[in-house]
């Protein structure tokens, strides 16, 4: 009873590696780290907010892509530091964005665009996902292995 108990331990810590390395694979592959746009301003007199605009291409069309203003945070003569996360980008592909100031009498400034490649998968990550993998796989067979051979060994023999 001893050895089936540490043969269905090995299957089921199995489990669990390819458990973690599918986890590590789904995070990566699916869901790429977003872009990170930062800027900040010296100061802020009548300033409501900002837009964040995004194209594929230097000359192609911006379209805004922040939902909502995104809120100017300091007193008139202060800058403040700020960020923005662009989550809907795809993982390896170079983007160009556009800041715009919206003041209070509405009026809109646009500054000049500025490049960003998203963040690709880490190799390091990749290869601790496939490891867990292989490792995970390996313990489930090796459990099932020695199971079967512990049952053939145990069962009895019919002749007739």
């Amino acid at each position: 009873m001893r050895h089936i108990i540490s043969e269905y331990a090995l299957i089921g810590l199995g489990v669990v590696w390819v458990l973690f390395g599918s986890w590590i694979l789904v995070g990566d592959f699916f869901q790429p780290p977003p872009v990170l746009i930062q800027w900040s301003t010296e100061t802020e007199f009548e300033t409501a907010g900002f837009n964040i605009y995004r194209s594929n291409s230097l000359d192609g069309e911006f379209e805004q892509v922040n939902v909502q203003l995104i809120p100017a945070q300091a007193d008139a003569a202060a800058g403040a530091q700020y960020s923005w996360e662009d989550t809907a980008a795809e993982a390896g592909r170079t983007y160009y964005y556009q800041l715009e100031d919206v003041e209070y009498n509405n009026s809109r400034t646009r500054h000049e665009p500025f490049s960003h490649t998203s963040a690709t998968s880490s190799p390091i990550k990749l290869a601790v996902a496939i490891s867990a993998l292989v490792f995970g796989i390996a313990l489930i067979f090796y459990g099932r292995f020695e199971l079967r051979k512990k049952n053939l060994l145990h069962s009895p023999i019919v002749t007739t």
